[in-house]
């Protein structure tokens, strides 16, 4: 038999080659699926409750801004930073579990709410944690009549704990100011 010649493979005629597809193959691997992710339920009582933030959007015009702005710096990095928070709160009784923090949150007291600077509540195993916080900047001392009307909206709504941060350092066995 007579050798043929084999044509040779058509290239372009700018003399590049053309690149080989690759055989097809069946498809083995199974797509991965992302599930949507699950809000978790707010630990706020309503709606209206403000979640703490790292960079507060008020000016710093009063002393009342001043606290605010301080109260919703420290509550955003205590519910971002739990090793910190769990620090700061086991001194007055809460458990370790999700955190979450309020700002300026207004709470019934006889004819006039009251707003704390600050809400923390701790979630574990179902149960609720709650303490209030009360803010002092500037070198403005802690009143007690507003101290007083936290304690008892914290005892009226079965909050563990009611705290204050100041400058103010109290000595030992006298309390900055006195409640009921």
């Amino acid at each position: 038999a007579p050798l043929e010649a084999v044509p040779a493979p058509r290239r372009p005629e700018d003399g590049t080659r053309e690149p080989r597809k690759p055989a097809a193959r069946p498809r083995t691997a199974k797509k991965k699926v992302t599930l949507p992710k699950t809000v978790k339920k707010t630990l706020a009582e309503n709606d209206s409750w403000k979640s703490a933030r790292l960079f507060p959007v008020s000016v710093l015009k009063s002393d009342r801004d001043r606290e605010m702005r301080a109260t919703s710096v420290l509550l955003s990095v205590m519910a971002q930073v739990p090793e910190f928070s769990r620090r700061l709160t086991a001194g007055f009784g809460a458990p370790a579990g999700r955190m979450e923090t309020f700002t300026e949150v207004s709470l019934p007291h006889g004819d006039t709410p009251r707003r704390p600077d600050g809400v923390i509540r701790v979630e574990r195993a179902g149960k609720l944690w709650t303490a209030l916080v009360e803010t002092k900047t500037n070198g403005n001392a802690l009143k007690v009549d507003q101290v007083q009307a936290y304690m008892d909206i914290a005892a009226r709504r079965g909050y563990e704990a009611v705290i204050t941060l100041t400058n103010d350092v109290a000595l030992e066995g006298s309390p900055l100011v006195d409640v009921k």
